[in-house]
């Protein structure tokens, strides 16, 4: 993640491999310190329905 224009397009992508692969697996994410406090924010309410195992 973070490699996109912005987060909700970050979270569109994991949504997509979420509904793709199905609840049997974790998907972590790992911003690598790209995003702004605002920006985590804005991501983890786009997701918060795909349950990831955790965000870095």
């Amino acid at each position: 993640v973070a490699r996109r224009a912005s987060p909700s397009e970050d979270a569109a992508i994991i949504q997509a491999i979420r509904n793709r692969l199905g609840y049997q697996i974790n998907i972590r994410v790992d911003a690598n310190r790209m995003w702004t406090f605002e920006e985590a924010i804005e991501f983890g309410k786009c997701i918060a329905s795909d349950s990831l195992q955790y965000i870095e």
